[in-house]
């Protein structure tokens, strides 16, 4: 099936956030798959932090242009940091 995007509840959303703090990602994207079951609750499936599968063109414009943005500021930053 096709993935969907999925709102998350704010205890879910903790849950993700601390998985990112882990991952320790400095640049690039990371991508966590989840999948929600028929209890409502989620299972961690994948934390992916090289993402050549990801397809920007799934995203709202919106939301494509906050990660297109969110992406050049980290590699901008790390080119500073240089």
């Amino acid at each position: 099936p096709e993935p969907q995007m999925i709102n998350l509840t704010q205890e879910e959303l903790e849950v993700v956030q601390e998985f990112v703090k882990v991952a320790n990602v400095k640049t690039g994207f990371l991508r966590l798959d989840f999948l929600r079951l028929l209890d409502d609750s989620l299972v961690l499936l994948e934390i992916e932090d090289n993402c050549p599968n990801m397809d920007l063109d799934k995203l709202d414009l919106e939301l494509r242009e906050k990660v297109i943005n969110k992406y050049k500021e980290s590699v901008y930053k790390i080119l500073r940091e240089k």
